[in-house]
């Protein structure tokens, strides 16, 4: 992490014209490789704004501020964006297939009408909600599968989550670009409503600093709680944060707390949008 600091401006004696001399403050020496942080330039006024092509206004022509990148040397306000230095990452539908289309998968396969669970797993039903409460760790897996076989018309409940849900292929497209970031020193963290831990793929556990899964935390997604949770995790501010999500509902708790959000409907989009945020 960049560690912020304050600078302040000794005052020497006073001239014969009553102004106050003001001390230029020495140059401060990091370490033994006598490494030293010049000290700021003076402020831009409006006047010299317009002087400067609007390409390299710290604004540039969008309006937008512009951020400086780590460890790229800076020369006063023309800054270049600075790159985020943690990723969150969702785990069904962004590190993996389609979760939806592994369960209808499911369901061909034993004859079931897809549209049978959709109909079921819609908010303010049942199921939908024992679903919340299996996702927030409140009910467990083996009290959560006899009424989901019951829902899909099933006779065998045994292993059903890990039946309908623990075949999701890897996404190795994502995959290799999370791998790249990590490698780049960005810590990446797996943000995930839980279907139990027997879900996750090892690959895509072994690529992630850390975990916050709802299942042992007690909060789902979109609660704001559980984005703080991720954020603390990662041990950097919230805006120096990426979060990739399938579900639209899941990105503005995220974008409210600072976080930049990304829509995942591809995994082609999303990698390019990852690389060029993470510059990779």
């Amino acid at each position: 992490m960049t560690a912020w600091g304050e600078s302040s401006h000794a005052t020497g004696p006073s001239t014969g014209s009553g102004r106050v001399k003001t001390a230029r403050p020495a140059p401060i020496v990091l370490n033994s490789s006598a490494v030293a942080i010049r000290a700021p330039p003076r402020r831009v006024t409006e006047a010299d704004a317009r002087r400067v092509p609007a390409a390299m206004h710290p604004r540039g022509r969008t309006g937008r501020a512009r951020r400086s990148v780590p460890g790229r040397a800076t020369d006063g306000p023309y800054d270049a964006p600075m790159r985020p230095t943690a990723l969150l990452l969702d785990y069904a539908g962004v590190m993996t297939e389609d979760m939806w289309a592994s369960v209808g998968g499911f369901c061909v396969r034993h004859g079931i009408a897809p549209e049978r669970l959709a109909g079921a797993y819609r908010p303010g039903a049942d199921f939908y909600e024992l679903s919340v409460e299996l996702e927030c760790g409140r009910v467990s897996v083996e009290d959560f599968e006899p009424r989901l076989a019951a829902v899909l018309g099933l006779d065998d409940h045994t292993d059903l989550v890990q039946r309908l849900v623990g075949g999701l292929g890897v996404e190795p497209r994502m995959v290799e670009v999370v791998a790249a970031a990590r490698a780049a020193g960005v810590r990446t963290v797996l943000l995930s409503n839980s279907w139990g831990e027997a879900m996750y793929a090892p690959e895509v556990r072994a690529l992630c600093d850390a975990e916050v899964l709802s299942g042992r935390v007690g909060i789902r997604k979109p609660s704001p709680e559980i984005y703080a949770m991720a954020v603390e995790a990662a041990g950097v501010a919230a805006s120096d944060c990426v979060f990739v999500d399938d579900q639209e509902v899941n990105l503005p708790p995220a974008r409210a707390l600072g976080i930049t959000a990304v829509h995942h409907t591809d995994a082609d989009a999303t990698v390019a949008e990852l690389r060029r945020l993470l510059h990779l």
